[in-house]
């Protein structure tokens, strides 16, 4: 095989791994949350589980920071995303702390 399609080959082999990498520094994905249901957190900037909705915003994308806005119940939680993209942490408009465990690698996992 020729250089040039071996580099062509190569760089379609690792396309996936690098897609998969940045999914995971991304707040979208599936989230066992502290308390109910499963949180399901999408690119359009909603989220939702069972019993709940809302929207989210990136706060500071540097620091990975985000802030959901619950429809009900007026909640307002500032959150971290890990370094390795796979928990949430952070507190509430009431001081309280919360946090999520994505379910699955990724997100789209």
């Amino acid at each position: 095989m020729n250089p040039s399609r071996l580099l062509i080959v190569a760089l379609l082999l690792a396309i996936p791994v690098v897609a998969q990498e940045r999914e995971c520094g991304e707040i979208v994905g599936t989230w066992k949350w502290f308390v109910g249901p499963q949180l399901i957190i999408k690119a359009d900037h909603t989220f939702s589980n069972s019993e709940n909705s809302g929207t989210w915003a990136v706060t500071n994308a540097a620091e990975q920071k985000y802030t959901l806005r619950w429809d009900v119940g007026g909640f307002v939680d500032d959150v971290t995303l890990s370094k390795d993209g796979l928990k949430l942490t952070g507190t509430n408009n009431q001081k309280n702390n919360v946090a999520g465990e994505r379910v699955g690698k990724c997100a789209g996992n």
